[in-house]
């Protein structure tokens, strides 16, 4: 199968999802979606003034794109995570929510989708499935529903129970599970030595058992090194780990990663490097989250992957629609 130029740059912006600089759609911002065409937008602090202006900007965006398919997106998991708290709602983190037994989760994930489906977004990037397993973890910590998989089984499908109730998508995270690291991937890349059979045995039973649901429409790869399945590559780029995420974990959903920007990824991989090595890996969709130019980049390398023919067309489309399956109804119900 061929890909012509329109193909590439159509499929190269569907397997964005980008952040963009401030709170108002600017002429460099237009600019921005007009070159990349990307299937997503996250907002952050640095998008919001208030109540009246993040309606009314969202609604801009979904106007700007209408037609297409486009996504709204939002890290919104209460506690450390909750880029709306200035707006009013401080929510509790996963640890405190669990301790107040199952249904009060449910209803805290069903409150948190109302809020965020009233400004507008269609996805939130929660919940955590990662399970708190080592005390000094300075990024995860209490973000986790509990230290056992069981619970933070229970309590993370309770809570994307509720979101998708409300009409908000879910992506669980961080796989291959970030629970048990002592680094913050935003500042450095992790490592943890488990054996693939302590994998199974404790980090996968959270996203082995979400993939089951049916409850999670994508699930967020984890910027780190387990050594012990590839000693070369991280999660994110990693063939070997996404591949585990398919056949084994049995998820059938977007396999998206967590932000190119930090610099687990950023200060050891080139973005002509996360381009290829992403797409062999079987990764469905990207976030570039922080720098415009760098989301530029990327949408060239991924673009340059295509001209190169270095990954199947089949698998660039089967990944564009895989996106579109899963997050499109959102926008065309």
């Amino acid at each position: 199968m061929y890909l012509d130029r329109e193909d590439r740059k159509r499929i190269a912006g569907r397997l964005l999802t980008i952040g963009i600089p401030g709170p108002q759609l600017d002429q460099a911002t237009r600019e921005l979606l007009t070159h990349i065409n990307p299937f997503g937008i996250i907002l952050f602090a640095r998008n919001i003034v208030d109540a009246h202006q993040l309606r009314d900007f969202i609604a801009e965006l979904k106007a700007f794109r209408a037609g297409d398919p486009f996504v709204i997106s939002v890290d919104q998991e209460g506690g450390l995570v909750q880029r709306l708290k200035p707006l009013g709602n401080d929510w509790p983190n996963a640890r405190d929510m669990a301790r107040q037994g199952i249904e009060a989760v449910r209803k805290f994930g069903h409150r948190m989708g109302q809020e965020l489906r009233s400004y507008g977004f269609d996805l939130d990037y929660a919940p955590v499935l990662d399970i708190h397993t080592e005390p000094t973890n300075p990024i995860i910590g209490n973000r986790a529903f509990a230290e056992n998989a069981q619970d933070v089984t229970t309590f993370a499908c309770a809570f994307a129970e509720g979101l998708r109730a409300a009409g908000i998508r879910t992506c669980g995270k961080h796989y291959p599970g970030h629970g048990d690291t002592t680094v913050d991937s935003h500042l450095a890349l992790p490592e943890v030595q488990h054996s693939i059979e302590t994998l199974r045995k404790r980090e996968w039973l959270p996203f082995k058992a979400a993939a089951a649901s049916g409850i999670m429409d994508a699930i967020m790869t984890a910027h780190m090194m387990v050594p012990k399945l590839d000693p070369k590559l991280p999660a994110t780029l990693s063939p070997v780990i996404l591949r585990a995420l398919r056949d084994e974990l049995g998820f059938s959903g977007i396999i998206v990663s967590d932000d190119i920007d930090m610099k687990a990824l950023a200060d050891h991989w080139s973005l002509d490097e996360i381009a290829l090595l992403g797409l062999k890996a079987g990764l469905d969709h990207y976030l570039a989250c922080i720098d415009p130019v760098r989301a530029l980049g990327l949408h060239r390398a991924l673009h340059h992957v295509m001209e190169q023919r270095t990954v199947p067309a089949e698998q660039l489309i089967a990944s564009e629609m895989r996106t579109i399956t899963n997050w499109q109804a959102i926008n065309f119900s």
